[in-house]
């Protein structure tokens, strides 16, 4: 039996895979019919080798294999599925292929594995569809999330599964102990850290200040806690139609509270934002504006891997 777990929600996948691993073990704990590989390390003939052993001293196996077609060269994976279609996978084996993220579905492996294996794909719910998410939970526990606060805590927590729910998990609580059902933003923003808006912020003050080393450090620390290249895309785009509002407003004379009425934006927002905006040169702003706009064609043409767009997009602006 071959199982295939994938998809944006990374944290979900994860979960998934540590679920049936410690399954496993609660009949095998010493694991010695468990094999655990990664994509980056491992080769087919590992993979083959410990997937065509034969259980010792019990009825199965269970082999794991994580980011194997993210992360092994295009030979190992054209190996791989050559492997696959000679079907000598023994049935007291079942095989896991654990990819957390997004893998790229046009190549060849990927395509026969989602239609010849049991394939569960995790999602992760962005924009719209993590309000929407969360509206839900929420409701079937008997609580409200008045629409404003949606949006500020998906703004915060981004598109991290496992994150929102604990996050809606505390609101419940708290408004619980205060005798309500009705959560509100001025909730979200007392409980919820934005760590991810944070450190967007952070970024771009890097670009601003051309730092490109703790531009790509702060970038890759967030791929590496779960957050997808498309969701980063997002808050950037967020935080540059924001600059470019706190910039234009400084332009016509007007003043940190006039702004931030005339924008919409919390005056913490654009006294913080403010600072940063002073540093970009003139027209800079327009033209990175114009470079996301340009990323996310790219994106929905998939003329480009997203995680690459966003290094050469960093390293463009803070060259």
């Amino acid at each position: 039996m071959i199982l295939f777990l994938y998809g944006t929600d990374v944290d979900a996948v994860r979960t998934k895979t540590r679920a049936l691993i410690e399954k496993f073990k609660e009949k095998d704990p010493q694991g010695l019919n468990l094999a655990e590989l990664d994509g980056d390390t491992t080769t087919v003939k590992a993979l083959r080798d410990a997937s065509e052993a034969m259980p010792f001293l019990a009825s199965s196996r269970l082999v794991v294999v994580k980011r194997f077609l993210q992360e092994a060269s295009k030979e190992q994976q054209e190996t791989l599925l050559e492997w696959l279609q000679e079907d000598k996978l023994p049935e007291t084996t079942v095989l896991v292929f654990a990819e957390p993220g997004a893998p790229d579905k046009r190549t060849k492996a990927f395509k026969w594995i989602s239609k010849n294996t049991t394939v569960q794909e995790y999602k992760a719910p962005e924009g719209g569809d993590a309000i929407a998410f969360a509206s839900q939970l929420l409701g079937s526990e008997g609580f409200e999330l008045v629409r404003d606060a949606a949006a500020e805590l998906v703004s915060r927590v981004g598109d991290n599964s496992v994150r929102l729910r604990n996050e809606l998990e505390k609101l419940m609580l708290y408004v619980t102990a205060e005798g309500r059902t009705q959560i509100t933003k001025a909730d979200v923003e007392v409980l919820v850290v934005g760590e991810v808006h944070d450190e967007i912020f952070l970024l771009t003050d890097a670009l601003a200040r051309r730092d490109r080393t703790a531009a790509l450090q702060l970038l890759h620390r967030q791929l590496e806690k779960g957050a997808s290249a498309h969701y980063l895309h997002s808050m950037f785009v967020f935080q540059i139609r924001n600059l470019l509002l706190i910039s234009d407003g400084l332009s016509r004379g007007l003043s940190e509270q006039a702004i931030a009425k005339e924008a919409g934006l919390h005056p913490y927002v654009v006294k913080k934002t403010a600072q940063v905006a002073k540093k970009f040169k003139e027209g800079q702003l327009e033209a990175i504006h114009g470079a996301l706009a340009r990323m996310d064609r790219s994106f929905k043409t998939s003329q480009v891997d997203p995680v690459l767009a966003l290094d050469l997009f960093v390293t463009s602006v803070a060259a």
